[in-house]
């Protein structure tokens, strides 16, 4: 019994020394970086400046003011499943 506890316990001491996930470490943070570069449409277009893709006034207007009506209150329904209808 003491020749098992005493052989666990060198065990556990040398696996305390044991190297760490050098595969893992080594290519730590790199799917991220694919991700990033995956999302990249042009890379070069930073070097290249131009103006970008727009509306012209009166449709960015037109957009703009439904897209705040999106936001107001519709009246509400009565319902006709439940029976207590308002």
């Amino acid at each position: 019994m003491t020749v098992t506890v005493l052989l666990g316990a060198a065990l556990l001491a040398l696996a305390g020394c044991a190297t760490t996930t050098p595969a893992w470490d080594a290519s730590f943070g790199q799917s991220v970086q694919v991700t990033l570069a995956a999302q990249v449409r042009d890379p070069a277009a930073a070097a290249q400046p131009r103006p970008g893709d727009s509306l012209d006034g009166r449709a960015a207007k037109r957009a703009q003011e439904r897209y705040e009506q999106s936001f107001t209150e519709r009246p509400v329904q009565d319902s006709l499943m439940n029976g207590l209808a308002k």
